[in-house]
């Protein structure tokens, strides 16, 4: 979004493959679109490069130590111990990766864009272009709810947000728009996306009609619209092929051997160590060290019955460890396929809009979407009601915490919830802070700092 990032992109990058070479920028910050994308077929190879640009791990890496679901190892020799202490500032590295990936991904997305109206007038090769700008809607939609999550605080229409990049111009300074305005424009994609993508297309390594149906009901859930949340969640939940995984499913949900069908509805793919390794945001791969342990506190959530419990959590040396991105059987030590949509989030999403909606007179249809989950997981569950809004919303958060653990909600449920952050005693020995009050201006991180001094047109976040 801004010419110092690009800068920086162009200086570190490596070119490996067609599909980069496409889209990767000349050191003029500009490419020959029309060498680039010659023909029809170029767009394939294009959107190709923009997955690749997309590392999907952030929010799962900035929620896990920011929020109260780890414990500070004495291993750890820095890493992201500014971001479990909340004394990160604007320079703090991990939001300004963040930043940069959702800004590359973006900016591919937008030159495919570009590129595909060349040939949109072209009748016999229509449903790959329509799939083609499906797809790249869908990714510049995601990218920028990510940036929202990150630097937005909770939906409010007027409130300042991020700029919403509808074209290429990496010369460009733009202004934060109204949260109103960015999703608006979020939801305009995500429309087109489902309009565009066809049905039997269901490469959930790639954008798919499922993912921008169930995208849009977890952006409505963050915009409070009940209604839309529940009819987002509740066509994917009725139409998609994909099913909740059952108890003897999740482990190998975890470990990437389960079938097509079973729970994943988009991923990020990762094949190879140079595509990063998710798990190693708590364990190193290299030689075991500890960064951070699962949180004591997560961890007494679970009854015995819970399936979820010995996969999420293991113990190697006598130690607790984050076992959810472990890695594949037999595979490279936390080398794993990012999972970024889920079903079961759908009907987390469709039971608190629920119970939210109507002042709390849609309770029990919230009960059975958590009694569904739970059933999945725990062995001879009982069905539970809610017998009001406040413990409905309760167990929903709760639920939330335990299902979606180490997959980048946490943080931002607190937020959304307005809820404190209160790390008990085990989970605080080591962290040299335990509590971070709702309403906190650290509950919403700082523009990166490279950015406020490429773009006169940036505001920061108040508090930095």
């Amino acid at each position: 979004m801004n010419k110092i990032f690009y800068s920086l992109l162009l200086a570190v990058m490596v070119l490996s493959s067609s599909c980069e070479d496409l889209l990767d920028l000349k050191p003029t910050d500009s490419i020959d679109e029309g060498k680039a994308f010659e023909n029809v077929e170029d767009l394939e190879p294009g959107m190709l490069g923009v997955y690749s640009s997309f590392g999907g791990s952030g929010a799962i890496v900035n929620s896990s130590r920011a929020g109260d679901d780890l414990r500070l190892s004495d291993e750890n020799t820095g890493q992201g111990v500014q971001m479990h202490n909340w004394t990160f500032t604007a320079s703090e590295g991990s939001t300004g990766s963040v930043w940069v990936d959702m800004a590359h991904t973006i900016d591919r997305a937008n030159r495919v864009l570009a590129a595909a109206e060349k040939f949109a007038a072209n009748n016999e090769n229509a449903a790959l272009v329509n799939r083609i700008v499906g797809e790249a809607k869908f990714m510049r939609a995601y990218c920028h709810f990510e940036l929202v999550r990150l630097f937005s605080g909770n939906y409010s229409p007027d409130a300042l947000a991020v700029p919403y990049m509808l074209e290429s111009n990496v010369a460009a300074e733009p202004a934060r728009e109204k949260a109103s305005v960015v999703y608006t424009n979020i939801i305009n994609d995500l429309k087109d996306a489902q309009n565009l993508l066809p049905a039997d297309f269901t490469d959930r390594t790639r954008a798919t009609k499922d993912a921008a149906t169930a995208l849009l009901a977890r952006v409505a859930l963050y915009q409070n619209d009940w209604a839309n949340a529940i009819a987002y969640a509740s066509d994917v939940i009725d139409n998609s092929a994909v099913r909740m995984a059952n108890a003897s499913e999740i482990a190998s949900l975890w470990t990437d051997e389960s079938a097509d069908d079973v729970e994943v509805l988009f991923r990020r793919a990762r094949t190879t160590p140079g595509e990063g390794l998710l798990g190693d945001i708590y364990t190193r791969s290299g030689n075991g060290d500890v960064f951070f342990h699962p949180g004591v506190d997560l961890m007494s959530k679970y009854t015995a019955e819970d399936a979820r419990f010995n996969v999420y959590f293991t113990q190697v040396d006598g130690k607790d460890v984050v076992a959810k991105h472990r890695g594949k059987v037999g595979g490279t030590l936390n080398l794993v396929d990012v999972k970024l949509l889920r079903i079961s989030e759908l009907y987390l999403i469709r039971a608190e809009a629920s119970a939210r909606r109507n002042e709390g007179n849609d309770l029990a249809n919230a009960a059975d979407d958590i009694n569904m989950l739970r059933a999945n997981r725990i062995a001879d569950y009982t069905n539970i009601s809610f017998a009001s809004q406040t413990l409905a919303m309760d167990e929903i958060l709760l639920e939330r915490r335990k299902e979606l653990a180490y997959e980048g909600h946490r943080f931002y449920d607190l937020r959304r919830f307005e809820k404190s952050i209160h790390r008990i005693e085990e989970d605080a020995l080591l962290a040299s802070n335990a509590n971070l009050e709702a309403g906190d201006y650290r509950f919403v991180f700082p523009i990166p700092i490279e950015e406020i001094f490429a773009n006169d047109n940036m505001v920061q976040n108040p508090g930095y």
